[in-house]
């Protein structure tokens, strides 16, 4: 495990397994990586994307946000939190609210929490498994490889606007707040 104190900003690739822990009492910045797996343990304090513009942050482990208190704004920068592992990994945070997911890792992407998504659910390789869980989006639904794995979950549309591949669900609820809902399949 690798654990770095405030402010640790760039761009590239972590090795190895474990994870990368941001930890500390100040604010701190999420360095633009791919991280074998990424821990953000807030102690009160905020922690924000290194970069302006479209950000993404890649993780082949799992993703884990700990303490309820200060904040993580991953909503801004039109920022993208990238799975690409080969192995059965979880988003096991505290009911995030995060702008895209991308799913494109040989693996299984598991949710521990409910999660909204401001922007796009895409999946690309892999599977996404819903274990169960609330999974609101705001953007597109956009399924071009991989499978969706609905156990018992429930996905929210709840944007403007939007596109709906065909997919499987196991209770899709359309509440949108203007707009359309487009299906570019059977559902």
């Amino acid at each position: 495990e690798v654990l770095l104190k405030p402010a640790s900003a760039g761009t590239g690739v972590i090795a190895g397994a474990g994870k990368v822990t941001y930890n500390g009492n100040a604010t701190q910045t999420l360095a633009t990586l791919t991280y074998p797996g990424l821990k953000i343990n807030m102690q009160g304090v905020n922690v924000a994307l290194a970069a302006a513009g479209p950000v993404t942050i890649s993780f082949t482990g799992d993703f884990e946000l700990t303490s309820p208190v200060g904040t993580l704004d991953l909503t801004t920068n039109d920022a993208i939190l990238k799975y690409t592992g080969g192995d059965a990994q979880q988003i096991k945070t505290i009911a995030p609210t995060l702008h895209h997911l991308t799913v494109d890792g040989a693996g299984t992407l598991q949710f521990a929490v409910d999660v909204t998504l401001e922007g796009n659910m895409t999946l690309t390789a892999g599977t996404l498994n819903g274990t169960g869980r609330t999974i609101t989006v705001k953007g597109n639904w956009a399924v071009t490889g991989g499978n969706f794995t609905q156990t018992g979950s429930t996905v929210v549309l709840n944007g403007s606007g939007q596109t709906v591949s065909a997919e499987v669900f196991n209770d899709l609820n359309i509440s949108n707040t203007g707009g359309s809902v487009t299906l570019s399949g059977d559902i």
